[in-house]
């Protein structure tokens, strides 16, 4: 899976989309007055691949209504999906996101997954995070509890907003295609 995932390009990041569906590494975002859209694909695929026919068909006139609303403002998380859960996502999504942005998600399939947990985080809940009841499910000291943490401290530190949220085709109870059967899926898609 990591070898697979490792081919995968480009390689994951938050990317800024311009007008032309071109991306480029988004580093400081400074305009966060305005809200961003947020892309976040599925398993096995990236930004192109679960978004990029917005762009293409040009005679529906929805990617014109999508830059014209957003301009610059349009971001996309090129995220792994074979070696980290989606906690592990939203944790590295936070990590770069800057303080006190507002969010407008499109998410596809698993990245619904990522796009629930995200709005979980939003200082626009409120209660922002994972409960102590949610986190006591987990056992002390596993990963999930541990990721479910960080995301508490990261979301009262970045104090973003998740204002928007369309999930496109997301299983909302969570997905078997890779738990505990990556080796078929593997053989499937080999």
């Amino acid at each position: 899976a990591k070898k697979l995932e490792d081919k995968v390009q480009p390689q994951p990041g938050l990317y800024l989309l311009d007008s032309s569906f071109r991306k480029k590494v988004a580093g400081q975002l400074k305009d966060t007055n305005k809200p961003y859209l947020l892309f976040i694909h599925g398993t096995n695929s990236n930004t192109e691949g679960a978004f990029g026919d917005l762009a293409a068909y040009k005679q529906f006139g929805l990617w014109n209504f999508i830059t014209g609303a957003y301009g610059d403002n349009i971001l996309t998380w090129d995220h792994k999906t074979f070696t980290h859960s989606p906690l592990e996502n939203v944790i590295d999504l936070l990590q770069k996101l800057p303080s006190g942005i507002t969010l407008h998600l499109i998410t596809h399939s698993r990245g619904g997954l990522v796009g629930d947990i995200l709005a979980r985080a939003s200082s626009a809940n409120i209660n922002i995070g994972f409960s102590d009841a949610e986190l006591a499910l987990f056992a002390e000291g596993s990963n999930e509890r541990m990721c479910m943490q960080t995301i508490n401290t990261l979301a009262r530190e970045k104090n973003i907003v998740v204002q928007k949220f369309i999930r496109v085709a997301s299983p909302s109870m969570g997905t078997s295609l890779l738990s505990n059967r990556l080796d078929h899926y593997l053989n499937t898609l080999l």
